[in-house]
C-alpha cells in the first residue's frame, strides 16, 4: 500500500494498491468508478515466451486446475499460431486470450471508497475468487 498525504482527515488519505489476477476480476473491479485504474494491456504484452492464468487454488478445485493445465497449453499454441503462423500483430494475436490469463492492475482511491470497493466485494454472492482476495485485502488494509 502506498498512502497519500499522513495530515488529512483519514477517509481522505489516497491509498494505491497493485494487483496480480485474471482478467476477469479486473473486470468486475474496473467498474468502481470513484477509483483511478492502470491496467496492463494485452495490446502490448507480447506473449512470446508463455501466456500466464492466475487462477486461485483455494477456490478453483484441483480438477479445473488439471483441465485449465491442458487450455493454457491450447490457447499458447493458439496465440503463436495467430502471430507467426498467420504472421498477425500481437494485437490481433491477443483476441484469443481467456479471461483468467494475467493481468496487473493498480487501483487508487480515497480510504472511504476502498472501504465501499471491499464492502461490496465480499459479500457472499461475489465471484469466488475476487471475494477471497478481497478478504485477504479488507485484513489487511483495515485489520479486520
Amino acid at each position: 500500500f502506498v498512502s497519500g498525504v499522513k495530515d488529512v482527515p483519514s477517509d481522505h488519505q489516497f491509498y494505491s494498491v497493485w494487483f496480480l489476477i485474471n482478467r476477469k476480476m479486473s473486470h468486475q473491479l474496473v467498474r468502481h468508478r470513484k477509483m483511478s485504474f492502470l491496467q496492463e494491456s494485452t495490446r502490448f504484452v507480447d506473449y512470446n515466451n508463455r501466456i500466464d492464468f492466475v487462477l486461485d487454488k483455494e477456490v478453483v478445485s484441483k480438477k479445473v486446475l488439471g483441465i485449465m493445465k491442458h487450455f493454457n497449453d491450447y490457447i499458447n499454441d493458439m496465440y503463436a499460431g495467430v502471430k507467426k503462423g498467420l504472421k498477425q500483430k500481437k494485437e490481433i494475436a491477443s483476441l484469443v486470450l481467456p479471461q483468467a490469463t494475467k493481468t496487473e492492475l493498480i487501483i487508487t482511491g480515497r480510504k472511504k471508497d476502498w472501504k465501499e470497493l471491499i464492502e461490496k466485494r465480499t459479500e457472499k454472492a461475489v465471484y469466488p475468487e475476487l471475494r477471497n482476495l478481497m478478504l485477504k485485502l479488507k485484513k489487511e488494509m483495515f485489520g479486520v
